[in-house]
């Protein structure tokens, strides 16, 4: 009977095989003891065997609970309320979800014709960034930024184009903290319409196009340039004066003028921002002055100067006029993305 319990227990030493599976010594650097279980089936847990719960390192999560095991495998949640898990292309982070800023890479500044800028993102992100997105960055104070165009992936980077509005510019200087949103207003975003318009207003001088000059019936007459549109969707309001003065002899003298926002000194360019005012009676000598205002939405590619133009489809003789001083010139460009 000794002779049979020796045996047996070198055999254990050596090699112990349960249900086909083999634990095996060869791999030890000193000796091992193995443990039999008592009669109740428990196996005492030594400094060789890993104490449960199992470690991230051995294989398991460290938990004993659902919470706990999940906490375990998943990104520290320190400072992270209220955030979703994502995937950066690696590995996985917490995003901001309550406040509708999502993580940007590395930007990098490229131009600048204010208020439009330029900055880079090293990859293809053209189908990732779209017109209309909202930017938020840190140059020493946060700024914000609509974008307007996306350009193709190219040479490694893809070019996306911002509107900084009243109150951002883009300087060439470290670009900290990059965000993009597809909300209409995230957090820390002014929408107020004025912050993202254009605005130019003339109110103190007249500008002229005179009979003395000449003036063809039907002809436009480019009488201010007051503004360049820039890259982008925008709502265009125009408000003008125009005047005349009826300059030939006779009782009365029908009288039509037009007046237009146009990005040609000579042509009508939208139709929607083109005014006719009309004075059937208009004795020789008089003077007369009409307001309009228009209004439409215009989508470019590239930065326009826009003009405004007047014409008259009649024989008569006159001086047209945009009337600042007597009725103030008001354009206002708004970006249509907010």
């Amino acid at each position: 009977m000794n002779r049979y319990i020796s045996n047996l227990a070198g055999t254990l030493l050596s090699s112990l095989r349960i249900n086909n599976a083999t634990i095996d010594s060869s791999g030890l650097t000193a000796a091992r003891t193995v443990t039999l279980p008592d009669k109740a089936g428990t196996v005492a847990m030594t400094s060789d065997i890993p104490s449960l719960p199992l470690s991230l390192a051995n294989g398991g999560t460290g938990g004993t609970t659902q919470s706990t095991a999940a906490n375990g495998v998943l990104p520290s949640q320190t400072i992270y309320a209220n955030s979703f898990l994502a995937t950066n292309g690696s590995t996985v982070e917490w995003r901001d979800v309550s406040f509708g800023w999502y993580q940007l890479p590395a930007l990098t500044y490229e131009t600048a014709d204010s208020p439009i800028f330029q900055f880079s993102i090293s990859g293809n992100y053209s189908d990732v960034i779209t017109v209309g997105m909202r930017i938020k960055l840190t140059q020493t104070t946060t700024k914000y930024f609509i974008v307007v165009a996306v350009g193709a992936y190219s040479g490694g980077k893809t070019i996306i184009t911002v509107y900084g509005g009243t109150d951002y510019t883009l300087t060439n200087a470290t670009i900290d903290n990059p965000y993009f949103s597809c909300h209409k207003a995230p957090r820390g975003f002014d929408s107020n319409p004025d912050k993202w318009a254009v605005s130019y207003s003339y109110s103190s001088a007249h500008v002229s196009r005179t009979n003395a000059q000449g003036i063809v019936q039907g002809t436009w007459y480019n009488v201010l340039q007051p503004s360049d549109l820039p890259i982008g969707c925008w709502n265009i309001e125009f408000f003008v004066g125009a005047f005349w003065v009826v300059n030939q002899s006779g009782a009365t003298n029908a009288m039509s003028i037009y007046v237009t926002l146009s990005n040609s000194t000579s042509a009508e360019s939208y139709q929607r921002l083109t005014s006719r005012i009309q004075e059937n009676q208009e004795p020789a000598g008089s003077a007369f002055v009409a307001s309009t205002f228009t209004k439409h939405t215009v989508s470019i590619a590239s930065k326009q100067s826009m003009y405004i133009l007047v014409k008259t489809t009649q024989t008569v003789a006159c001086d047209l006029t945009v009337a600042a001083a007597s009725s103030p010139v008001i354009i206002k460009y708004v970006c249509a993305y907010l």
